[in-house]
Formats: structure tokens, sequence, C-alpha cells
């Protein structure tokens, strides 16, 4: 009796590899502006802008280390002054600083005002740390600070300040920001989740 071998061929299905950390960093930059131009938001409006109340934004995004990363805002010559306490300002830069394996993906979301879209996560354990450089012509004036902001001034009369937050946020978002700011909202997640995020078990 003869034996009938049957062998059964599966069609071979290419499954879609997901994009690697290196490639969705790199898709990450390529949707923030290196240069944007906004507009001071209705609550700042209080402050009295030198010549115009848009300014121009350098945007960056980058590893410092694996998985640790900087989201830098640089606004140079944006001149203005606080009306109630009377310091001026002008050159500002901003960084936030993170681990993104301690930021939860389930806590991301976009955030919408009346002049820019932004993408922010939330660390739940540990703290974000804020910087915020700020170069001003009056020695010895920093803005408003808290009690948990640490203060420093170095030479030119640059103040540095540096706080904690539970907060990460990317804006600079690519024109049109509404079309964008979902993508950049899952590749970010996407990020969080390969280098370890997690959301809470319940």
């Amino acid at each position: 009796m003869k034996k009938l071998l049957l062998t059964l061929v599966l069609p071979t299905i290419a499954l879609a590899e997901e994009p690697t950390k290196e490639q969705t960093i790199e898709f990450l930059q390529e949707k923030l502006n290196t240069v944007s131009k906004k507009s001071l938001e209705p609550k700042y409006l209080n402050y009295k802008v030198a010549n115009t109340v848009d300014y121009k934004v350098h945007n960056s995004f980058k590893e410092l280390s694996n998985c640790v990363f900087e989201v830098k805002k640089y606004t140079p010559k944006m001149d203005y002054i606080n009306k109630v306490g009377g310091e001026v300002f002008s050159s500002t830069v901003q960084k936030i600083i993170f681990n993104a394996k301690n930021l939860d993906p389930e806590t991301l979301h976009i955030n919408q005002n009346p002049t820019h879209i932004s993408v922010v996560a939330i660390k739940r354990k540990k703290k974000v740390q804020w910087i915020n450089e700020l170069y001003t012509p009056q020695a010895g004036k920093c803005g408003y600070v808290d009690a948990e902001t640490t203060v420093r001034f170095t030479e030119n009369n640059k103040c540095i300040q540096e706080y904690k937050s539970n907060i990460v946020s990317i804006g600079g978002i690519l024109s049109p920001e509404d079309v964008n700011a979902p993508k950049v909202a899952r590749a970010f997640k996407h990020l969080i989740k390969l280098c370890g995020g997690k959301g809470e078990l319940f």
C-alpha cells in the first residue's frame, strides 16, 4: 500500500517590521520645524514684546545617551518686558531632559491651545528635568520662580532655572500641525515602548 505524502505549502506572508529606534528618532526630527514662528499665548499678552508678538523658535529633538532624550527650544532675540516685575529678557533656551523608559505611553496625548499644538506625555514615578536659560541685561533678575526652582547665574547675566516636572512636551511640530501632530504622537508612543516604557497594570 502506497502512502501518499502530501506536502502543504503555505504562502509566505511578509510581516512588516516595526520601525527601529533610530528610524523613529529620525522621523520625529523630520516632523519638527528647525525654525518655527509662534505668537504669544493670550495668557502672556500682559507682557510687552519688542516690535511684535510673533517670534521665531529653534526646535530640536535628540538622544543624549541610550533612551535619554533632550527636547530643546531656543528663542533668539525675543525681548519682552514683564509689566509687573519690570524684568527684561532676550534670548531664552528651554531644555527638557528625560529617560523614555520612565514614561507611560498610555498617558500620551495631543494638547491644543490657541497658538500651537504639542504632544505631551506624563512621567508617573520619576521627575522630568526642565532647564531654562534666560539672558538678561539686568544682573540678578531671573523672572518669577517658586520654591522648587533652583536658580543660578553665570557670566554675561545668564540666568539658569532648573526644576522638576512630570510633563514631557514636544512642540514646534511641522505644518500642518493638525495633520502631523497625530503622527508625532504615534511615533513618540512607539519610541517610549521601544525604550521599555510601560503603562500601569490597571
